[in-house]
């Protein structure tokens, strides 16, 4: 089918088919997370105010079965909030969104392999956000002061 085209467009249509398969992979894995519904949920405002955060490694999605992003997530992280989307290349079809931090309903930290965990969870939410390290102690910091600063 393709003997007939020239060298460079079978190159292109390759390049072109390889795309499609990774930004196609990459919005289904983020579909299956849950990414879609905490986007729908908690839309991202289109600035904010905070200390950001790049390459960092996250996982997104149930518990049991997250969807991990390994040193492609961008987070700020802000007096009203956390801010969170994908690395420019990846976010194709992942919208941003921005969780309050009056939605964390609880935060579940743990120690493994001496590494701090902290996996956030959302009010009425299934999927969970788990950062690791000393970022995951900042934020569950930030969430803290957020929320106790909070009235009532």
């Amino acid at each position: 089918m393709t003997a007939g085209l020239p060298t460079w467009l079978r190159e292109l249509m390759l390049l072109a088919l390889l795309a499609t398969a990774v930004w196609g992979s990459a919005a289904l894995m983020a579909r299956i997370a849950g990414w879609h519904r905490l986007a729908a949920r908690y839309p991202a405002p289109a600035r904010v105010e905070g200390r950001g955060h790049r390459f960092v490694s996250a996982a997104i999605g149930s518990p049991t079965f997250p969807v991990h992003y390994r040193g492609c997530v961008r987070l700020v992280v802000g007096e009203a909030g956390l801010f969170v989307s994908l690395m420019a290349l990846l976010r194709f079809g992942t919208p941003a969104f921005f969780v309050p931090w009056h939605e964390v309903e609880s935060v579940e930290e743990r120690q493994r392999l001496g590494l701090a965990r902290a996996t956030f969870h959302f009010r009425g939410e299934r999927a969970c956000l788990t950062l690791r390290g000393p970022l995951a102690q900042q934020v569950h910091a930030a969430c803290r002061a957020a929320q106790g600063a909070a009235p009532g």
